[in-house]
Formats: structure tokens, C-alpha cells, sequence
């Protein structure tokens, strides 16, 4: 089983989201940070390479 795709965690991951594979004690943050700000979850999504753009949509970071 893969590892957790956000820096430093070694939980396996338990989940794809959009392509990313990432554990469940990270999907629930994401989803809190949803909640909460558009600021803390892009600051979550872009550990793992991801964003919220304007209109709402999560999509790569285009470097």
C-alpha cells in the first residue's frame, strides 16, 4: 500500500483524492479546513501539489 502523498506523514493511503493518494487523517483535515476558509485549504491542498481555483474547482498547480 502507498504511503500518505503529504509531506512527512508515513500513514498508508487510504483513499484517492483527485489523484493524490492521501490517508484519512488527512482527508478529515481537508474537509475541516473546507468548512472553515478557502485560505486553510489551499494551504492543506498545496502540500500536496493541489489548489481551489476561482471558480471553485480543485485542479494541479500549474507551475
Amino acid at each position: 500500500m502507498e504511503p500518505c502523498e503529504f509531506p512527512r506523514c508515513r500513514q498508508p493511503a487510504a483513499l484517492t483524492y483527485l489523484g493524490h493518494g492521501i490517508c484519512d487523517h488527512h482527508h478529515e483535515i481537508i474537509c475541516a479546513a473546507a468548512d472553515e476558509s478557502r485560505a486553510s485549504e489551499n494551504t492543506l491542498l498545496r502540500k500536496i501539489g493541489l489548489v481551489r481555483n476561482d471558480q471553485g474547482t480543485i485542479e494541479p498547480i500549474n507551475l
